[in-house]
Protein backbone atom coordinates (compact mmCIF):
# COMPACT_ATOMS: atom_id res chain seq x y z
CA UNK A 1 0.00 0.00 0.00
CA UNK A 2 1.34 3.44 -0.74
CA UNK A 3 0.58 5.55 2.12
CA UNK A 4 2.59 8.99 1.00
CA UNK A 5 -1.16 10.93 -0.37
CA UNK A 6 -2.33 10.88 3.10
CA UNK A 7 1.32 11.00 4.98
CA UNK A 8 1.99 14.34 2.70
CA UNK A 9 -1.98 15.87 3.54
CA UNK A 10 -1.93 15.39 7.52
CA UNK A 11 1.85 16.58 7.08
CA UNK A 12 0.84 19.81 4.96
CA UNK A 13 -2.37 20.48 6.19
CA UNK A 14 -2.19 19.30 10.05
CA UNK A 15 1.49 19.81 10.55
CA UNK A 16 1.39 16.36 11.82
CA UNK A 17 4.37 14.39 11.12
CA UNK A 18 3.56 10.61 11.48
CA UNK A 19 5.06 7.35 10.97
CA UNK A 20 3.72 4.83 8.54
CA UNK A 21 2.10 2.53 11.09
CA UNK A 22 0.83 5.52 12.85
CA UNK A 23 -0.84 5.93 9.22
CA UNK A 24 -1.42 2.50 8.89
CA UNK A 25 -3.55 2.98 12.15
CA UNK A 26 -5.58 6.03 11.20
CA UNK A 27 -6.61 4.03 8.26
CA UNK A 28 -7.56 1.31 9.89
CA UNK A 29 -9.59 3.54 12.20
CA UNK A 30 -11.20 5.23 8.70
CA UNK A 31 -12.40 1.97 7.42
CA UNK A 32 -14.36 0.91 10.66
CA UNK A 33 -16.48 3.47 9.27
CA UNK A 34 -17.18 5.53 12.52
CA UNK A 35 -17.20 8.99 12.35
CA UNK A 36 -16.74 9.72 16.59
CA UNK A 37 -13.70 7.06 16.38
CA UNK A 38 -11.96 8.68 14.28
CA UNK A 39 -12.27 12.16 15.54
CA UNK A 40 -10.94 10.45 19.42
CA UNK A 41 -8.42 9.16 17.81
CA UNK A 42 -6.68 11.79 16.30
CA UNK A 43 -7.72 13.82 19.54
CA UNK A 44 -6.42 11.35 21.34
CA UNK A 45 -3.58 9.74 20.12
CA UNK A 46 -2.12 12.86 18.08
CA UNK A 47 -3.84 15.66 19.87
CA UNK A 48 -5.66 16.83 17.12
CA UNK A 49 -8.82 18.03 17.08
CA UNK A 50 -10.79 17.59 13.53
CA UNK A 51 -13.17 19.75 12.05
CA UNK A 52 -15.88 18.01 10.36
CA UNK A 53 -14.50 18.96 7.00
CA UNK A 54 -11.24 17.63 7.92
CA UNK A 55 -12.46 14.53 8.96
CA UNK A 56 -14.41 14.55 5.34
CA UNK A 57 -10.67 14.91 3.51
CA UNK A 58 -8.95 12.10 5.45
CA UNK A 59 -11.78 9.60 4.78
CA UNK A 60 -11.88 10.58 1.52
CA UNK A 61 -8.18 10.27 0.79
CA UNK A 62 -8.38 6.71 2.36
CA UNK A 63 -11.46 5.32 0.31
CA UNK A 64 -9.62 6.94 -2.79
CA UNK A 65 -6.36 5.21 -1.79
CA UNK A 66 -7.86 1.89 -1.88
CA UNK A 67 -10.70 2.33 -5.01
CA UNK A 68 -13.19 2.12 -2.79
CA UNK A 69 -12.74 -0.94 -1.36
CA UNK A 70 -11.91 -0.75 2.05
CA UNK A 71 -11.34 -5.05 2.83
CA UNK A 72 -8.52 -4.65 0.23
CA UNK A 73 -7.12 -1.74 2.79
CA UNK A 74 -8.09 -3.50 5.78
CA UNK A 75 -5.94 -6.80 4.87
CA UNK A 76 -3.31 -4.82 3.66
CA UNK A 77 -3.26 -3.34 7.19
CA UNK A 78 -3.54 -6.59 9.13
CA UNK A 79 -0.40 -7.87 7.41
CA UNK A 80 2.43 -5.22 7.66
CA UNK A 81 5.64 -6.89 5.74
CA UNK A 82 8.36 -6.83 8.46
CA UNK A 83 10.68 -5.08 5.84
CA UNK A 84 8.26 -2.02 5.97
CA UNK A 85 8.35 -1.90 9.66
CA UNK A 86 11.92 -1.85 10.17
CA UNK A 87 12.99 1.01 7.77
CA UNK A 88 13.27 4.37 8.76
CA UNK A 89 11.69 7.64 7.19
CA UNK A 90 14.77 8.01 5.41
CA UNK A 91 14.97 4.38 4.01
CA UNK A 92 11.80 4.74 2.69
CA UNK A 93 12.50 7.80 0.65
CA UNK A 94 14.98 6.44 -0.38
CA UNK A 95 17.28 9.27 1.11
CA UNK A 96 21.17 8.95 0.98
CA UNK A 97 22.28 12.45 1.72
CA UNK A 98 22.80 12.93 6.25
CA UNK A 99 21.76 14.01 8.59
CA UNK A 100 18.05 14.13 7.01
CA UNK A 101 15.54 17.34 8.49
CA UNK A 102 11.73 17.50 8.32
CA UNK A 103 10.43 20.66 9.42
CA UNK A 104 6.66 21.84 9.97
CA UNK A 105 5.52 25.29 8.29
CA UNK A 106 7.30 27.70 11.47
CA UNK A 107 10.59 25.52 10.49
CA UNK A 108 10.58 24.04 13.82
CA UNK A 109 12.88 20.48 13.21
CA UNK A 110 9.76 17.76 13.71
CA UNK A 111 12.43 14.35 12.32
CA UNK A 112 16.53 14.02 12.06
CA UNK A 113 17.78 11.01 10.84
CA UNK A 114 21.90 9.89 10.88
CA UNK A 115 23.37 7.90 8.65
CA UNK A 116 23.45 5.18 10.95
CA UNK A 117 19.73 4.76 10.64
CA UNK A 118 19.49 6.64 14.08
CA UNK A 119 16.73 9.21 14.53
CA UNK A 120 14.46 11.79 16.56
CA UNK A 121 11.07 12.89 16.15
CA UNK A 122 9.58 16.12 17.93
CA UNK A 123 6.61 17.41 18.48
CA UNK A 124 5.42 21.04 19.70
CA UNK A 125 2.85 22.81 21.25
CA UNK A 126 0.88 26.26 19.58
CA UNK A 127 3.47 28.40 21.31
CA UNK A 128 6.49 26.59 19.85
CA UNK A 129 6.97 24.40 23.19
CA UNK A 130 8.75 21.41 22.70
CA UNK A 131 5.83 18.56 24.05
CA UNK A 132 7.35 15.46 23.20
CA UNK A 133 10.19 13.74 21.42
CA UNK A 134 11.27 10.45 20.85
CA UNK A 135 14.02 8.33 19.80
CA UNK A 136 15.16 5.42 17.87
CA UNK A 137 16.33 3.68 20.91
CA UNK A 138 12.81 4.52 22.65
CA UNK A 139 13.82 7.08 24.51
CA UNK A 140 10.98 9.41 25.16
CA UNK A 141 10.36 12.64 27.09
CA UNK A 142 6.69 14.43 27.99
CA UNK A 143 6.59 18.07 28.41
CA UNK A 144 4.04 20.96 29.50
CA UNK A 145 4.53 24.86 29.87
CA UNK A 146 2.08 27.50 31.67
CA UNK A 147 1.22 30.08 29.82
CA UNK A 148 4.45 32.34 29.61
CA UNK A 149 6.08 29.33 28.40
CA UNK A 150 7.68 28.19 31.30
CA UNK A 151 8.20 24.26 31.96
CA UNK A 152 6.11 22.92 34.29
CA UNK A 153 5.95 19.10 33.98
CA UNK A 154 8.69 16.40 32.75
CA UNK A 155 8.69 12.81 32.42
CA UNK A 156 11.07 10.80 30.56
CA UNK A 157 10.78 7.20 29.61
CA UNK A 158 13.99 6.35 32.09
CA UNK A 159 11.82 7.39 34.88
CA UNK A 160 12.63 10.54 35.49
CA UNK A 161 9.88 12.91 36.45
CA UNK A 162 9.85 16.86 37.66
CA UNK A 163 6.92 19.75 38.09
CA UNK A 164 7.63 23.14 38.54
CA UNK A 165 6.26 26.29 39.63
CA UNK A 166 7.10 30.08 39.03
CA UNK A 167 5.92 33.35 40.13
CA UNK A 168 4.63 36.47 37.98
CA UNK A 169 8.42 37.60 37.69
CA UNK A 170 9.85 34.45 35.99
CA UNK A 171 10.93 33.15 38.95
CA UNK A 172 11.32 29.35 39.87
CA UNK A 173 9.29 29.27 42.89
CA UNK A 174 8.77 25.30 43.48
CA UNK A 175 10.37 22.52 41.97
CA UNK A 176 9.74 18.53 42.41
CA UNK A 177 11.27 15.86 41.38
CA UNK A 178 11.09 12.24 41.90
CA UNK A 179 9.80 12.76 45.37
CA UNK A 180 11.77 15.10 46.44
CA UNK A 181 10.46 18.94 46.95
CA UNK A 182 11.92 22.25 46.74
CA UNK A 183 10.19 25.22 47.58
CA UNK A 184 12.34 28.70 46.81
CA UNK A 185 12.37 32.24 47.73
CA UNK A 186 14.36 34.85 47.64
CA UNK A 187 15.96 34.28 50.72
CA UNK A 188 16.15 30.73 51.17
CA UNK A 189 15.68 27.64 49.35
CA UNK A 190 13.38 24.82 51.37
CA UNK A 191 13.58 21.40 50.97
CA UNK A 192 10.98 18.72 52.02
Amino acid sequence: MDYKKLHKHILQEHDLFLFEDEIKEIVGVVLDMDDQKLFNHMYDKHDLLLLESQKREIVDIVLEMHNEKPEKCTEAIKQPSNNDLMKTIAQQLGITDFPFEIRDREERLIYEEFDNGNWIKWQYDKEGNEVHSINSDGYEVHRRYDENGFETYYKDSQGIESESKYDENGNMTYWKSNGNVFTINRNKTHTE
